[in-house]
């Protein structure tokens, strides 16, 4: 694996985080923010301003414009409203300078069926007009193609594959710390899958898997940590801190485990941006993947395709 790998698989967990934790303008600031990176000399970010607004416009290139759009919870209502509130309002205020008109919102999956309509009804009302949804999936295969540098003005420096590799006791004792001071209960999954077919059945995508095996190479060392560790109980009381956690995020994300392994990720971290202490954390998450405590055994997500 690559140095360029590493670093380009820390930034998409990195961005499923800022995606997960942005919405409304947080959203918006998110998407200027790649986009004055990725297309630095014809991007042009629009700002409200006084009592005009940004006239339904949150960015123009070329002849497109942007709206953005990052509910907590998308549904159809809301969504066709807003569509065509926004394009109508765009069209009103920006006339014939509209060739492009694109939605943008924080779904990684396609929009609903009357949504869809929506917007064929829309194409046939102004067949001039070039009309696009981005959905998480488009703004991320963007991030990817710029540089680490560019990449990390939008989502923080990352550590290198040396760093994660060389964590100590002293930042297990951190996670550890973290961990065990929350209490929950659960039941205990004895069942064990081989790592490679565990990942295929939770349809991690490939900068998650190699994450993960990073972390599966780091799991002795959680093991050894837990079994010298001077409270005996250290072990299951992190273990159901972190079952709890993964089966809070599953059931609120069930079409999107790359996003449930990021968001595990940064919890089990802690929020620290140090390198040793990612290291740990995805140690952490590679011992408890591999004994099967997080991640399905007989996958069980709910495919992008189903409405």
């Amino acid at each position: 694996m690559t140095e360029d790998e590493v670093r380009l698989a820390f930034h998409h967990n990195s961005f499923q985080v800022k995606v997960l934790e942005s919405s409304g303008m947080e959203f918006q600031d998110l998407f200027v923010r790649i986009m004055e990176r990725a297309f630095p000399d014809h991007f042009e970010a629009v700002r409200p301003y006084g009592n005009q607004g940004d006239w339904k416009c949150d960015g123009r290139m070329l002849g497109c414009y942007y709206q953005c759009y990052a509910p907590n919870e998308l549904t159809d209502r809301k969504v066709i409203a807003k569509i065509n509130e926004d394009f109508n309002g765009c069209i009103q205020k920006w006339g014939n300078s509209v060739r492009e008109w694109t939605f943008v919102h924080n779904s990684c999956n396609g929009l609903p069926p009357t949504v869809r309509k929506n917007i064929d009804q829309l194409r046939q009302a102004n067949p001039g007009i070039a009309i696009s949804e981005w959905n998480r999936n488009k703004l991320w295969t963007i991030l990817e193609s710029i540089s680490y540098l560019k990449r990390s003005e939008v989502l923080g420096h990352v550590p290198s594959q040396n760093e994660v590799s060389s964590f100590t006791h002293a930042e297990l004792a951190v996670i550890v710390s973290f961990l065990a001071k929350n209490q929950y209960d659960d039941t205990l999954i004895d069942d064990v899958l081989p790592i490679e077919d565990k990942i295929l059945k939770n349809r991690l995508g490939v900068h998650s898997r190699k994450l993960i095996m990073i972390g599966v190479g780091g799991a002795p060392r959680v093991d050894a940590y837990i079994n010298m560790h001077p409270d005996s109980s250290v072990g299951e009381e992190i273990r159901k801190t972190v079952v709890a956690k993964y089966s809070e995020l599953r059931y609120a994300h069930p079409r999107e485990p790359d996003l449930v392994f990021g968001a595990m990720c940064a919890f089990v971290a802690a929020g620290s941006l140090d390198a040793k202490v990612q290291g740990a954390a995805l140690a952490v998450i590679g011992y408890f993947f591999s004994s099967c405590d997080i991640f399905e055994r007989e996958g069980g997500w709910i495919s992008s395709d189903t409405a």
